[in-house]
């Protein structure tokens, strides 16, 4: 059973991130191959009365550690320390998805973890280079909000 952290003055959402395992697996879709997936499911007979995971297969696969510290350096932000996320199993219940049959359906996954986190990057534009200045503060920030390195 997994411990419950007070959530009661702060972001639950930006929290979840500590109560991962550095081995969870992550699987994520990009917001352009899940509405293509959709669109194409409409106009898919063999698609009628399935359940379809829609995810974005294996080039969308990573672990949670590696995925965050790919999504900061995106931001310009320095990684995680392994210890501030949760020891032994993950209590965020992801996992990597078998797509095959959604993919052999509807023809979606167009976009890699790469593909995204470029985009990602190129969103965050100029301030980047902003948050590179600031970045050991806010390492120091987001640790100090881990319940893991708290106990420590």
């Amino acid at each position: 059973m997994c411990p419950t952290t007070d959530h009661s003055f702060r972001d639950p959402g930006f929290e979840l991130i500590f109560d991962t395992s550095a081995s969870g697996r992550i699987e994520v879709v990009h917001s352009d191959d899940a509405a293509l997936a959709f669109a194409n499911a409409v106009r898919c007979d063999a698609a009628i009365g399935k359940i379809l995971f829609i995810g974005g297969g294996e080039r969308c696969r990573s672990y949670a550690l590696a995925f965050y510290n790919r999504v900061f350096a995106a931001m310009g932000l320095l990684p995680l320390a392994p210890e501030a996320l949760r020891p032994g199993p993950p209590c965020f219940f992801g996992d990597w998805l078998d797509t095959a049959k959604s993919q052999e359906l509807l023809s979606f996954q167009r976009h890699s973890l790469d593909d995204i986190l470029a985009e990602m990057r190129a969103s965050v534009g100029f301030r980047r280079w902003l948050l590179k200045c600031i970045a050991p503060l806010v390492k120091v920030m987001i640790e100090r909000r881990s319940p893991h390195l708290a106990s420590s």
